[in-house]
């Protein structure tokens, strides 16, 4: 971190404060700023010394300390306008538990600013303590540099739970990375939004931290910008991210960054965890990756758990999910797992490609989740997948990589208007499950076997299935033999580009029969290539 100036009273903006320079912060006739001490209980916070252990003069910058225990409302009142220079905060600096900071106006938000122009705006909650932002009262990072930190080791609340509460943390004027760090925790709960400007670090040089989003929106407003799970060298931390409901958002659609893990370069961080809890509502992100690989025989195990939650795309992306495997961690853990939630991932009308496997969570003893695709555009999966619930595609193409394969077990669902590109790869899949017409595409000039164990369960009296790129040689199969498919249901199935009809073998492999014209197109074939030969064995014969 760059070194403190000896007449500034904040800190430079760097990377993370250092402990000595977080002790110095808060510390009685610390050369940073003085403190102002809330002693009034509840109380309102307007101009002049109300509840300020009644000192008559507020500094710009000072820090805010609420020191007095119980469950506390502090009132931010009238417009803070004089008196308090706009109340303007250096610090905030929760040492007790219970605070609750919310507007005195039942319509009206009430800003409090917080740092400087350049420097660090520092909120402090103290370990075992839980200090809330609550209804329509915004703090507000101040000029447009420095970072927004939040440090010693207790919860920070933004939001009281009710919708349209307006509780907001504002650092979109950040110029810096931001931490969360010293093992503090950000929670932002319904009605509430926290908003960063450029990259948020969750994990530091002092400890991990942790963000938890229960019905509020966690936004990344910048570009390039990432939110990252332990970004640190040299400790041993862990660090996590979990949300059940809400929104995790990086609003840049030309932000090239997304959710990380790790550094960016190689790192030599000793033994690190990060993990992703996609417990519920819906992540937009431009990617999730694996930052450097470990070196130095140094660990990090990075943990990306699909259950229930929406994965959202931000944009066209060939490299959307990739990298978080042991080959680039050293940790066996390290992987992206789908659990009893299931996978849900929505490809907005964009093109992205998961290069990632998707596995079956370690340990769990029943069918997974499985994965859904939702939404326009295409997904492709290119790992070696593992899950074992039903593929379900409600909206767009799930199409398979040439190294990806689906568990035997997972059905296939498609919803009308979808399609399955099986992309020439040879795969035996559970029953195939239609709720509409739909498309399975063999992919074009593939050679491959594509076989659902069962298809009984299959309703053929309303929707049809058409099978795109059909040659000979497709082999598709339905079922274990004849009785797999009955001559009705295999009525309603549309060939194109071969046939508009087909045969079920006693082994239950689907023959097509091609078009009419196919045939002559075949014996013109035939004919001509009879020719070629006779005519060349004429040729050998006059030499």
């Amino acid at each position: 971190m760059k070194s403190r100036p000896t007449s500034s009273r904040r800190f430079t903006a760097g990377l993370a404060a250092p402990a000595v320079a977080f002790a110095l912060l808060f510390s009685p006739g610390s050369a940073f700023s003085a403190q102002q001490t809330w002693t009034a209980g509840n109380g309102t916070w307007t101009t002049g010394a109300n509840g300020w252990n009644g000192n008559t003069t507020w500094t710009a910058g000072d820090t805010a300390t609420f020191g007095a225990a119980g469950t506390v409302v502090v009132q931010v009142g009238g417009a803070v306008t004089t008196g308090l220079g706009n109340a303007t905060v250096g610090a905030f600096n929760f040492t007790n538990n219970g605070y609750t900071l919310q507007s005195d106006n039942a319509t009206v938000t009430r800003v409090l600013t917080l740092g400087n122009a350049n420097g660090t705006g520092y909120i402090t909650v103290a370990s075992g303590v839980t200090a809330t932002i609550g209804d329509r009262v915004k703090i507000a990072k101040a000029g447009t540099s420095g970072q927004t930190d939040l440090y010693g080791g207790g919860t920070l609340v933004i939001g009281s739970g009710t919708l349209g509460g307006n509780a907001t943390l504002d650092a979109t004027n950040n110029g810096n990375t931001s931490y969360i760090t010293s093992n503090s925790t950000l929670e932002v709960k319904a009605g509430g939004t926290a908003t960063y400007g450029t990259s948020l670090v969750v994990g530091g040089t002092v400890g991990g931290g942790t963000v938890n989003i229960t019905g509020g929106e966690l936004k990344i407003a910048g570009a390039p910008s990432n939110l990252i799970l332990q970004n640190t060298l040299g400790i041993t931390a862990t660090s996590a991210i979990t949300i059940s409901s809400g929104t995790i958002e990086f609003g840049n659609t030309a932000n090239t960054g997304g959710i990380r893990f790790g550094q960016a370069s190689a790192s030599a961080a000793t033994n690190v965890t990060g993990t992703f809890n996609l417990d519920g509502g819906i992540v937009t992100a431009n990617k999730v990756y694996m930052g450097g690989a470990m070196t130095g025989g140094a660990k990090y195990t990075a943990i990306f758990n699909f259950n229930g939650g929406v994965l959202k795309a931000l944009g066209n992306q060939t490299a959307f999910m990739e990298g978080i495997t042991a080959a680039t961690t050293n940790s066996s853990l390290s992987g992206a797992y789908v659990k009893t939630g299931g996978a849900k991932i929505n490809s907005n009308g964009f093109d992205i490609t998961i290069g990632q496997s998707l596995v079956h969570e370690t340990g769990l003893a029943t069918t997974d989740g499985g994965l859904e695709k939702l939404g326009a555009g295409t997904l492709t999966l290119n790992g070696s997948s593992t899950y074992n619930g039903t593929t379900t595609i409600t909206g767009g193409t799930l199409k398979l990589g040439a190294a990806e394969r689906i568990d035997n077990a997972s059905n296939v669902s498609m919803a009308s208007g979808t399609t399955f590109n099986a992309n020439g790869v040879s795969e035996t899949v559970g029953t195939l499950l239609l709720t509409g017409s739909a498309t399975l595409d063999l992919g074009a000039g593939g050679s491959n076997t594509l076989a659902f164990a069962n298809s009984s369960a299959l309703d053929w009296s309303t929707f049809t299935l058409t099978i795109n790129n059909w040659s000979g040689t497709n082999f598709l199969k339905f079922g274990t033999d004849e009785n797999g498919l009955t001559a009705g249901q295999l009525a309603n199935i549309n060939f194109t580009g071969y046939g508009t009809g087909a045969t079920i073998d006693d082994l239950g492999f689907v023959t097509a029969i091609p078009e009419p014209g196919t045939w002559i197109m075949v014996g013109i074939g035939l004919t001509f290539l009879l020719y070629r030969r006779r005519s060349s064995r004429l040729s050998d014969k006059d030499f």
